[in-house]
């Protein structure tokens, strides 16, 4: 083979595979990506349900006297 038919083969291996090294860092990063945002998802999720929870036991503590603001960051912890 010719010099320049090797080097030419030279460059076109590595420019594939620095595609395939940007493609593999692609994937890595949509990965860590979704993950992400299962994550924060689920976080969302369980704040909603402690959110609810403190609702229901403002609204059942409010039927024998106390009542405590919907929302907990309202509390001063001087009050209680």
């Amino acid at each position: 083979m010719r010099r320049s038919a090797l080097i030419e083969l030279s460059s076109e291996s590595g420019s594939q595979t620095a595609s395939n090294d940007v493609d593999a860092e692609l994937r890595e990063l949509r990965l860590s990506l979704l993950v992400e945002m299962e994550k924060r998802k689920q976080v969302e999720e369980q704040s909603n349900d402690i959110q609810s929870q403190w609702r229901r036991i403002c609204k059942q503590l409010s039927l024998v006297g106390p009542n405590l603001p919907e929302d907990p960051t309202l509390l001063k912890t001087k009050q209680w």
